[in-house]
C-alpha cells in the first residue's frame, strides 16, 4: 500500500483526501478479506487524527446541534433577563413625572413665589414710607407745638 498517514506532512494538498482513500482502502479490505463487520481500529485512527470521528457525521452533527441549541438557550436567558430589567425600568420611568415636565412645575412655582415674595416685599417698602410719613409728622407737630 501506499506511504502511512502519519508521514504525510499536514500543510500537503489533498492530505484529506489521502487520509479518507486509505481509511475506504483498509475497511474494505477488511471487509471484503476477512468479513470484519465492526471498523474499530480504522475509527479509533481517524478520530486520533481528526479529533472526532468523521464515519459517524450524525454524531458529530448532534453535539454541535446540542452545543448550538445550549448556546442558544443561554443567550435567550440572558435576553429575557435584559428583557426583564429594561422593561421594569421602562415602567419605572413611566410612573413617574417626566423630569422636564417637573422642573417646569418647579420653575412655575418659584417664579410665582419670586412674584408674591417682590409683592410683599412692596408692600413693606410701602409701610416702611407710610411710618417714615407718620413719623416726620409728627416731628413736624412737636415742632410745632414745642415751639
Amino acid at each position: 500500500m501506499l506511504e502511512d498517514i502519519a508521514s504525510i506532512p499536514l500543510d500537503h494538498p489533498h492530505l484529506d483526501d489521502r487520509i479518507l482513500w486509505d481509511h475506504s482502502s483498509r475497511t474494505y479490505l477488511a471487509w471484503f478479506d476477512q468479513g470484519q463487520e465492526n471498523f474499530a481500529a480504522e475509527e479509533q485512527q481517524l478520530e486520533e487524527f481528526y479529533g472526532v470521528s468523521p464515519v459517524n457525521p450524525m454524531r458529530t452533527k448532534l453535539m454541535d446541534a446540542e452545543r448550538l441549541a445550549q448556546s442558544s438557550f443561554d443567550e435567550t436567558e440572558a435576553l429575557e433577563t435584559d428583557l426583564a430589567k429594561v422593561t421594569a425600568e421602562l415602567k419605572q420611568l413611566q410612573v413617574q413625572e417626566p423630569p422636564l415636565k417637573f422642573l417646569n412645575t418647579e420653575y412655575l412655582h418659584l417664579t410665582g413665589d419670586k412674584t408674591k415674595f417682590i409683592h410683599y416685599l412692596d408692600q413693606l417698602r410701602q409701610k416702611q414710607e407710610k411710618l417714615q410719613q407718620g413719623i416726620e409728622r409728627m416731628k413736624l407737630a412737636n415742632v410745632e407745638s414745642g415751639t
